[in-house]
């Protein structure tokens, strides 16, 4: 019921421009939002600052699974949690980084009214729903949306994104085993840290090599990608959502840990494949920081979401 890494074909719905042009504008978001804690530390959220140090390798894995998704902005496409620290999924899925900084400074205009901290909401139009803490609970959650969704007969699923150290908890086995039971359009997309041993030698978060080994004990299907091949990626996820769609029940997919810079290395790509000259690379990064600019100076003339309840309430 599971599968391993393998030789994969090309996939011909990969779309490269697309792809970094999204990552170039998650790495400018993810360098002002640290620029701007540095500077400003009234702005910052201490439960945001896992976002500001986010692992850069995993910027890809995040993208590629994304955009394999149906994404629509009028409630009836897929349904993403992305991981609580994930800046370039929420893009793909249609959030602007004009939100990521009303959000993140706390802004009256904010998704949330400002009264909520981080750079996470949840906007059911466009099929983000916010993780919470302990990240294994979302399990639970996206298992009750799957039902639902399996109850309306649609062809929509729900995508989970998240790490290892999410499956510590009893929820997450929880939720595991009551979305196989129910056969919720549930895919699960693990991305493995890259030592499968913490201090001492001893198991991280599970004695077993593979997350794929699990899928038996749920009765589930799953397969495998590697982190640094966006392009399998991206069609091990369609492959795997088309299942759960199809009706086939919940989907696991291993994304084995990036070992390099996903930006950096996918414009490199691009360079030597002829697709992309400098120029237009740096046409599309200084694009980029200038949208990142603009959206910044627009929320910072904003007023603060205490400010306006404050005068309303005078």
């Amino acid at each position: 019921m599971a599968s391993d890494l393998g030789a994969r074909a090309p996939d011909p719905d990969f779309d490269p421009p697309a792809f970094f042009t999204l990552i170039t504008r998650a790495r400018a978001l993810r360098r002002a939002l640290a620029e701007l804690e540095l500077s400003s530390p009234e702005y910052g959220d201490p439960s945001s600052d896992d976002l500001l140090r986010r692992n850069r390798r995993e910027e890809g894995v995040e993208l590629a699974v994304a955009l394999a998704l149906r994404a629509r902005t009028d409630g009836s496409g897929d349904i993403l949690i992305p991981a609580r620290d994930s800046l370039a999924a929420p893009l793909a899925f249609g959030a602007t980084p004009l939100e990521v900084f009303r959000q993140a400074m706390g802004r009256a205009s904010a998704p949330t009214g400002g009264w909520e901290g981080g750079a996470r909401w949840t906007d059911l139009d466009r099929g983000l729903l916010a993780p919470v803490s302990p990240e294994g609970t979302m399990i639970e959650v996206a298992s009750g949306v799957g039902l639902s969704l399996r109850m309306q007969a649609s062809e929509r699923i729900v995508v989970v994104l998240a790490g290892d150290g999410s499956s510590s908890g009893g929820a997450w086995h929880e939720g595991l085993n009551f979305a196989a039971v129910q056969r919720v359009p549930l895919l699960l997309v693990v991305i493995r840290s890259g030592s499968p041993t913490g201090a001492g030698g001893r198991p991280r978060h599970s004695r077993l090599v593979s997350f794929l080994d699990k899928c038996a004990g749920y009765g589930i299907e799953g397969d495998a990608a590697d982190g640094d091949d966006l392009p399998a990626i991206h069609r091990a996820t369609a492959e795997r959502a088309n299942r759960a769609r199809s009706g086939a029940g919940v989907q696991l997919l291993e994304i084995r840990a990036p070992e390099a810079d996903a930006f950096q290395t996918f414009r490199s790509q691009l360079r030597s494949s002829g697709e992309f000259e400098e120029p237009e690379l740096s046409r599309i990064e200084d694009d980029a920081d200038a949208e990142l600019r603009e959206a910044l100076e627009t929320a910072r003339a904003e007023p603060e979401a205490f400010l306006t309840a404050g005068a309303e309430a005078q």
